[in-house]
């Protein structure tokens, strides 16, 4: 299981749109997530800036590399979200390795 940060930008006056293109993703898309490894995957917004937090099993970067059922899904949700995004900002992709987890400082936590 593996933990990536990739960060992203809006266009500016996009935020409200793109949010609402995310406020229900179609199932073509989520399933094509779920088949493809994704465990879970949050978007925060602080401004124009996005921060997507993305668990995948067993990693980001085999979801890359593996070949979709139909790549159409995701061309036509790249293209669709290519309305939102400003071109000229970093995208980057860095697994992270976690330092510290509270659940695990719980009592009876299972480390």
């Amino acid at each position: 299981m593996e933990v990536v940060v990739t960060r992203t930008r809006l266009k500016p006056g996009k935020e409200l749109a793109y949010e609402q293109a995310h406020a229900v993703l179609p199932d073509a898309n989520r399933d094509q997530l779920l088949a493809g490894g994704i465990v879970n995957w949050k978007i925060f917004r602080d401004g124009l800036d996005l921060i997507h937090v993305i668990t995948a099993d067993p990693s980001f970067a085999a979801f890359c590399a593996a070949p979709s059922a139909d790549p159409t899904v995701g061309q036509r949700w790249a293209e669709a979200m290519s309305e939102f995004l400003d071109d000229d900002a970093d995208i980057t992709r860095d697994p992270l390795r976690l330092v510290w987890d509270l659940a695990n400082d719980l009592p009876g936590a299972k480390g």
